[in-house]
């Protein structure tokens, strides 16, 4: 089998339709991002850490986190993101009476190559926007957060981890592949919007990496042929409400590129659980949307960093 390392969907990873951007707003970080994501955010996104900062969000997507640090008290708050219809979601979020405050600033832009001056920022989020870009973007993402970040600023990072893991949200989902297969099987035109809806269709599957191959069809990558992709290999990933374009990074490659970039890394977290047991308990305290299958025992879904400049 042949696999297009660069194909996979006519549309830039940068580019969503207000669908979509309404879609992953939505989603929020998913059942499993509730579990093991959220809270690491939450505690290096404190009230404690945010009042009287100036915040910048970085790929700020629909806002969030930008809404999350002005009710933490930072004194400005700046969201930049390329895409136009996450931009809107992001007024929409963050406007009072129909107008954005004075202390917010919204800004289209490159998080590779930023506008923003030298040492004006000292509380920095990249909330899982590194996975959308390509090798060397990538790496000066890292470059020009430290650039704008004031000495001893703090940069919080995630980012989807164990690629090469499909998480679901049951212990006895089909075959992933043979169901990409049933389904790609019944689609009459195969092009990137046939991929994008028969991934998008596997409703127990929470997050999976696929490639294509060399007559467009959607391939899960795992452990076993793992040889399909490398750093910066573009991508499509299932996640939690949609299939999106990415770019293949491993948690080491994210922390490698801030220790490059000059960053000093206080912490990278990593979680999962710990047992089948501990997986169970979770399970029987949640509603059924936010079970989480075996892949979650042993196999960390997130990587969150904690980083400063120190120089």
């Amino acid at each position: 089998m042949t696999i297009d390392k660069t194909c996979r969907g006519a549309d830039d990873a940068s580019v969503w339709d207000e669908g979509a951007a309404a879609r992953y707003a939505k989603a929020k970080h998913g059942p499993d991002g509730a579990r093991f994501l959220d809270p690491h955010l939450y505690s290096l996104m404190s009230r404690e850490r945010l009042a009287g900062s100036d915040f910048l969000d970085l790929g700020a997507g629909a806002g969030p986190w930008s809404q999350h640090a002005l009710e933490q008290g930072a004194r400005t708050v700046t969201a930049v993101d390329l895409n136009e219809a996450m931009l809107e979601q992001a007024r929409t979020r963050l406007r009072v009476s129909g107008e954005l405050p004075s202390n917010v600033n919204i800004v289209r832009g490159d998080v590779a190559d930023l506008v923003f001056a030298d040492n004006e920022f000292d509380r920095l989020a990249s909330v899982n926007v590194g996975c959308n870009l390509p090798d060397g973007t990538f790496q000066a993402h890292f470059r020009e957060a430290k650039r704008v970040a004031r000495r001893g600023g703090r940069l919080v990072v995630t980012a989807p981890d164990s690629l090469l893991v499909s998480f679901t949200t049951v212990d006895d989902a089909e075959d992933i592949q043979t169901e990409i297969d049933g389904r790609w099987s019944r689609e009459t035109a195969h092009d990137s919007g046939a991929v994008k809806r028969v991934i998008d269709s596997l409703r127990t599957v929470l997050r999976a990496t696929f490639v294509l191959d060399e007559a467009g069809r959607p391939v899960l990558v795992t452990e076993e042929n793992v040889h399909f992709v490398r750093e910066g290999t573009p991508i499509i990933r299932r996640i939690p409400g949609l299939a999106v374009d990415n770019n293949f990074h491993t948690a080491k490659a994210y922390i490698e590129a801030a220790e490059r970039a000059g960053w000093k890394v206080h912490a990278a977290h990593r979680d999962s659980f710990g047992s089948d047991d501990e997986r169970r308990e979770y399970n029987g305290g949640v509603e059924d949307s936010q079970k989480l299958g075996s892949e979650y025992v042993g196999n960390p879904s997130f990587l969150i960093m904690d980083l400063e400049k120190q120089d």
